[in-house]
């Protein structure tokens, strides 16, 4: 019965008390569910807000969500560690919902000043999240490192090596191409081989991961 999906099994003939108990008790978890579902699609407009105040990110999480849960898939990633890509994906930018969006939207480069407040926004899209630790999971790791490298010269925190997640150095990847193929304020998209140079330049600088970066090459051509 719960290998055919049943929520709990009783024995038959059914114990009055046990059954009511249980009952109670699944009623309860429903309840629980419902709650975390209507928190989760909350968190997905926020997500949406964001694409809606940055002109030229739209469609950039949905796309960013499905190449890292097909690249994760590749990897042979847990269940687990999938169900991490596509809300991280989907959540990795919900924190430019605090960046102001002449920043986000500036045609030129960025001033120090600047820079230094979009640097914020992972640590603002795990504040945001972090009430929802117990079901984002790895996913959380995800919103507030994806944009760490492996030398450590990156941000928030600085981590380095074996210090981020494998579920982390996927979504940095996935978000850096993404954002060199896709028209911004400041230039134009690249092509996909202009784009994988790159990437591959930061394999030998060792900042990215280089069997992630390898796997995303073979994806994407």
């Amino acid at each position: 019965g719960s290998e055919a999906g049943a929520d709990d099994v009783l024995s038959k003939p059914a114990n009055r008390e046990e059954l009511l108990a249980r009952t109670r008790a699944l009623i309860r978890v429903r309840e629980l569910n419902r709650n975390l579902v209507s928190v989760e699609n909350a968190l997905f407009s926020l997500a949406s807000a964001v694409e809606a105040k940055d002109n030229y990110t739209l469609g950039h999480t949905q796309r960013v969500a499905n190449l890292a849960v097909a690249l994760g898939k590749r990897l042979r990633l847990s269940d687990k560690e999938i169900f991490a890509l596509r809300l991280g994906g989907i959540l990795h930018d919900v924190g430019k919902i605090g960046i102001a969006e002449e920043i986000l939207n500036k045609p030129g480069k960025l001033e120090p000043h600047e820079w230094e407040i979009m640097k914020s926004h992972p640590e603002i899209g795990y504040r945001i999240c972090l009430p929802l630790k117990s079901t984002l999971g790895i996913a959380l790791d995800v919103i507030r490192h994806h944009h760490e490298k492996l030398d450590g010269s990156s941000y928030p925190d600085g981590l380095k090596g074996d210090e981020i997640s494998l579920a982390a150095r996927i979504m940095c990847v996935v978000d850096i191409y993404d954002a060199l193929v896709t028209d911004r304020p400041y230039r134009k998209g690249m092509s996909r081989e202009k784009a994988i140079g790159i990437l591959q330049e930061e394999v030998g600088q060792q900042k990215l991961d280089s069997g992630v970066v390898n796997e995303l090459i073979d994806l994407v051509l």
